[in-house]
Order: C-alpha cells, then sequence, then structure tokens
C-alpha cells in the first residue's frame, strides 16, 4: 500500500474544509455534441489510473505529524449521468470527506445538442492548473477510444519521481535586507483586518445554502474584445493580470458604495494564488504547486484607477518576484507542527480576504488535439469553452476566476449564496463586465 505525506498546502485545504464550505474547485467543460458512455467512462478510468491523488483517502496520524496520503488503486470514480440541475445549471453538490471517499466526482449533463462535463475536485488534490492537465489528458484519451487508436498521439509520460518533490519551494528564508519585507507582510496580513463585501450586518439566507450550492456564473468576450483588452494592458504598462486584479477591486468598490454600509477605512483583500511550476515540473501529476499573495487596498485609496493600477503592479512584482510569494506557504509550514495550531487558525480568523482573483492562463494550449474553427476537437465533440470556479471560505463571499481560450478572455464568478442573490450575483459580474469595457476605453485612447 504506497502512501505520501500530505505536504503544508494540502493540510491546509484539509484543515479549512467545512460541510458548510467545502474547500472543493468546480470544473465545467462546455462541449457541442454529446459524448459517449462507454468511451467516456474509459477515459476516466485511464486518467484516475495516472494521477494518484483522484484516487487517493487520507489517513490522520498522531499530533505533530502531517496526515498521509493512502492509494487506492483498483477505485474507478463514478459517473453521475443527467443528474438535476439547479438555476445555475450545475448539479447538487457536497462536502467531499476525504478520510472516507476520493477527492474527485464527475458528472455528465446533456443538453438538446451540447453536453457539459462537470468535475468537483477537493483543493487539497490539485490547484486549477493541475486539473488542466487531467482535462486535457481525459479529452485526448475520450478521442483515442472513440477514434483510430493508432491516430491519436500518445499523452506525455508522468514522473513518479517528481510526485514526491511536489510541495517544495526552496529553503527556509535566510537573514537578508528582503527578510525584513517578508516579516513585514506577515504582520501586515494580521493587523489589517479586511471587510467582506456584503456587511457582517446582512443577515445570511442559510436556507439557500445547500440548495444554490454552487452558484456559478460565466461571462466570456469575444476574441476582438479580448484582443483589445490585452493591448490596453501593453499600452498601460501592466500586465493582463494586473489590470483584471484592478477591475475587480474597482467592482467591489462598486458594491460597496452602493451598499452604503463601509468606510473609507475599510480594507479590501484579495487572495491572488502564484503557480510555482516550472520547467522540472512538466512531468508532475495532478498536484498542487501553488502559493498565494494578498493584495490589499483601503476604500479611499480605490477612488483613482490610474494610481490603483500603478499601486496593484508594484506590489505584485515584488511579491511574485521574491521570496514574499511563499510567505504563505513558509508560514503554513511553520504552524503545522504544532498540534491542532493550524486548524484552529483556519476556524479563529473570521475574514482571511474580500474576495480571491485567480487568473490560469490559457487552458488546453495543447498540440496533441486538433482544432475545429479554432476550438479543440475530440472525435465527435467540440470543446466551446472550460470553466474553473475556486472554492470559497466563510468570510470570503466570492471568488473570481479567469482564463483564456480559443484567444477569448472569460471571467467565472462563485458566489456565497446566503449572501448573493442570483440577481446580485449577475449585477456583480455585470460589473466586472463594465469595468473591462471601460478599461478597454482607456487603453484605446492612448
Amino acid at each position: 500500500m504506497l502512501t505520501w505525506p500530505l505536504t503544508a498546502f494540502e493540510e491546509y485545504m484539509l484543515c479549512d474544509d467545512r460541510p458548510e464550505y467545502p474547500m472543493t474547485g468546480i470544473f465545467r467543460v462546455r462541449l457541442s455534441g454529446i459524448p459517449d458512455r462507454n468511451a467516456f467512462q474509459s477515459a476516466v478510468n485511464a486518467v484516475v489510473s495516472r494521477h494518484c491523488l483522484m484516487r487517493c483517502t487520507v489517513v490522520p496520524r498522531c499530533p505533530g505529524r502531517p496526515p498521509v496520503w493512502v492509494d487506492n488503486p483498483g477505485w474507478h470514480a463514478p459517473i453521475a449521468w443527467n443528474t438535476p440541475c439547479n438555476p445555475f445549471g450545475f448539479p447538487e453538490m457536497s462536502f467531499m470527506d476525504l478520510t472516507r471517499f476520493p477527492g474527485v466526482r464527475f458528472w455528465v449533463i446533456e443538453h438538446h445538442h451540447s453536453s457539459d462535463i462537470i468535475i468537483q475536485a477537493h483543493h487539497a488534490c490539485t490547484d486549477a492548473i493541475g486539473m488542466g492537465r487531467v482535462l486535457e489528458e481525459l479529452l485526448i484519451l475520450y478521442a483515442h477510444h472513440r477514434s483510430d487508436k493508432n491516430c491519436v498521439p500518445e499523452i506525455s509520460e508522468i514522473d513518479p519521481d517528481r510526485f514526491a518533490l511536489r510541495g517544495s519551494h526552496g529553503s527556509p528564508p535566510e537573514i537578508t535586507p528582503g527578510l525584513i519585507d517578508h516579516l513585514l507582510g506577515t504582520w501586515q496580513f494580521f493587523t489589517r483586518r479586511p471587510v467582506p463585501v456584503m456587511s457582517r450586518r446582512t443577515i445570511p439566507n442559510q436556507s439557500k445554502a445547500v440548495k444554490m450550492f454552487p452558484s456559478l456564473l460565466t461571462m466570456t468576450m469575444d476574441d476582438i474584445s479580448t484582443q483589445n483588452y490585452f493591448l490596453s494592458a501593453k499600452k498601460l504598462g501592466v500586465t493582463v493580470n494586473e489590470l483584471l486584479l484592478r477591475d475587480c477591486f474597482l467592482a467591489v468598490a462598486a458594491l460597496k458604495k452602493e451598499s452604503r454600509k463601509y468606510s473609507e477605512k475599510d480594507w479590501i483583500r484579495f487572495t491572488v494564488p502564484i503557480n510555482l511550476r516550472t520547467r522540472a515540473d512538466e512531468g508532475l501529476s495532478m498536484a498542487n504547486c501553488v502559493s498565494m499573495v494578498f493584495s490589499e487596498q483601503r476604500m479611499a485609496d480605490i477612488r483613482n484607477p490610474a494610481g490603483l493600477l500603478k499601486t496593484i503592479h508594484d506590489d505584485i512584482v515584488i511579491k511574485s518576484h521574491s521570496m514574499l510569494k511563499t510567505t504563505f506557504l513558509d508560514a503554513v509550514d511553520l504552524v503545522r507542527y504544532v498540534p491542532k495550531l493550524l486548524a484552529w487558525i483556519t476556524r479563529a480568523i473570521p475574514c482571511f480576504s474580500t474576495g480571491v482573483f485567480s487568473n490560469t492562463g490559457i487552458v488546453l494550449n495543447s498540440r496533441l488535439l486538433p482544432r475545429k474553427n479554432g476550438n479543440f476537437l475530440a472525435a465527435d465533440v467540440v470543446v466551446q469553452g472550460i470553466d474553473a470556479f475556486p472554492p470559497i471560505r466563510p468570510g470570503t463571499q466570492f471568488a473570481v476566476c479567469v482564463n483564456t481560450y480559443n484567444d477569448r478572455l472569460s471571467v467565472m464568478l462563485n458566489t456565497d449564496p446566503r449572501y448573493f442573490s442570483a440577481g446580485l450575483s449577475k449585477h456583480f459580474l455585470d460589473r466586472m463586465r463594465s469595468q473591462i469595457q471601460t478599461s478597454i476605453l482607456t487603453g484605446a485612447s492612448r
């Protein structure tokens, strides 16, 4: 029986998991056409056999020692077909107990001439980029089972030795001048208390929590608008990621002002995942290879969009190109060996961040699948888009994820149904859409 200790990040995600707020990511592949059931089941079985964390369960150990993954090599992931969906178009999902079952579930929802592949995956098992590799392999293997096997290229090999090194991110911090910034960032994290989008005085609607989970919306821009937005970022001297984060701040500030329940001294904080993968990780199986940085601004400082963008640019450059990008992992690694401290921290702080902002970049950037009108073709189905929704936690009432597929930018929104009605969620996404259009016009005027 193969076992592996959980990494610091994996253990954090396990501790931050709870039935009311499952620490699970949700992924949807939007297809033209309907996949063949037998071929799809065979493809899922093949993918699960390649990626061990898709079939592992967790076994706790004595205090002070991290729990371990235990492999279940004979496990096959069940697939639910045409399960009834909520008004957002998703089947009812629930908490995933990793001590009892592996952390991945599959659904296929058929429409008239299209379908959705939906996956719920525990964040202790993978990040969004790791799941992106799984989705690419799933489509390739599906095509392999539907077509002449000699016509489908083989999938790249997975390096089992690299899996054992997942979670490593270099040596511990040395005593250098940069360590001052490292410690200052940690101090600011605990002294600056961010506020949620909806005031704590807002009474949460607990009755909607289960029925409306997950509450997910997607906005996809056309290729011309996407190109213009990327060009605006270039003209403004920032990355697309920084411009999108600025627009998220402005959208949140607009919502706060509409509610009239805010102070100019309020801190708005975004959790921003940072990809730590290098070329050496090309053979890494599905896993987490990510850290987190935090971008925060006071409401008073969000008034000036140009000044806000410069502040975000300077902040992200420092945090993503220095030891600060691993501050979060270093802190988790330090406290995890104090019995029950990590679990206590995940429950003691009412609001880590106002929201989550994740940019997974170009999805399905594959040379192994043919294209049809720019979209990837897998035998008898065509991929129209891929949506990814990060989890939310108490106090963090929404998460935004952004990706690019077939030269089209998509913005995906996950909201807490206790605080966000369907109408308010749509209004929030419309705010993002409006702000993105404003940024395009600003760039065009340069």
